[in-house]
């Protein structure tokens, strides 16, 4: 029983959570074509604030955080804008989109420097 607590805290101990602040660099390939748009992010916590520049306008984007697992979103004219990922060992992030549930897609983002 020992063991496994200890192996428990470990495992806990050595997954790391996402870090989302800063600008970040979009590729988008989705049902509705493609797009590069950039986010500025703001993480406090679990909580995610900031903005979204792109084909579909600019945005106030909120969201939370998971361990590396994240959602955020942004409305724009015809709904909701849902990014849903994780963000991998390398501090990239990857993942799927939602476009107010007309189109889906998928995304991967580096930090911009």
């Amino acid at each position: 029983m020992r063991k496994l607590f200890l192996s428990v805290v470990l495992l806990a101990t050595s997954v790391s959570a996402a870090e989302l602040t800063g600008l970040w660099g979009c590729e988008v390939e989705s049902d509705m074509g493609s797009g590069t748009p950039t986010f500025d992010l703001k993480q406090e916590g679990l909580t995610i604030k900031g903005a979204y520049s792109g084909a579909l306008g600019e945005a106030p984007v909120t969201g939370r955080v998971d361990g590396t697992n994240f959602e955020f979103s942004f409305q724009f004219d015809q709904g909701k804008v849902i990014y849903r990922g994780q963000q991998a060992a390398d501090g990239s992030l990857k993942g799927s989109i939602d476009f107010a549930g007309q189109a889906s897609g998928k995304f991967a983002c580096k930090k911009k420097k």
